[in-house]
């Protein structure tokens, strides 16, 4: 599946396991805390297990846990990011300086925000299939549109 059409909670806890990825390979998250700092509710991470980003053990041990809707408060239970998690997570870097660019700068021309966010043509193109940005009739300007702001930051409450 393509990272970007994941909902903006998933994606927001997808980049904030990545942003701190030693951690959550090594002792993991609580779901409390990702919840807390990214949005993302019990079945955003079902979806995302289901999906194979994430995986659960619990606390001081390397036994799997399962994360469902029963389990996903679990105190012991420990949200670690997988490789495919991370390969994904990695996928929407460049989308997500894209988006965040826009939100801070406003519509900006297209060679700007190529450069000053470090993103490629077929990046944008794709941000614009999913209607994230759109371009003004001139084809220069980039404008976030309000689906692309609920991901341009990884701590906006406002859910989907």
């Amino acid at each position: 599946m393509n990272p970007l059409r994941l909902p903006s909670a998933e994606w927001r806890a997808l980049r904030y396991l990545a942003t701190y990825s030693v951690t959550a390979t090594r002792v993991g998250f609580r779901a409390t805390q990702l919840r807390e700092h990214t949005g993302a509710d019990r079945a955003d991470l079902v979806a995302l297990a289901d999906l194979r980003y994430i995986t659960g053990r619990l606390h001081k041990t390397q036994q799997a846990y399962p994360i469902c809707m029963q389990t996903a408060d679990n105190p012991l239970l420990r949200i670690h990011l997988t490789k495919a998690g991370k390969a994904a997570a990695d996928r929407l870097d460049a989308p997500y300086r894209a988006l965040c660019h826009l939100r801070a700068h406003g519509s900006l021309p297209l060679a700007t925000l190529q450069h000053d966010a470090s993103v490629g043509p077929d990046t944008l193109t794709e941000l614009e299939a999913l209607g994230y940005i759109e371009t003004a009739p001139t084809g220069h300007q980039i404008t976030i549109t309000s689906a692309g702001r609920r991901y341009a930051h990884p701590h906006d409450k406002d859910r989907r």
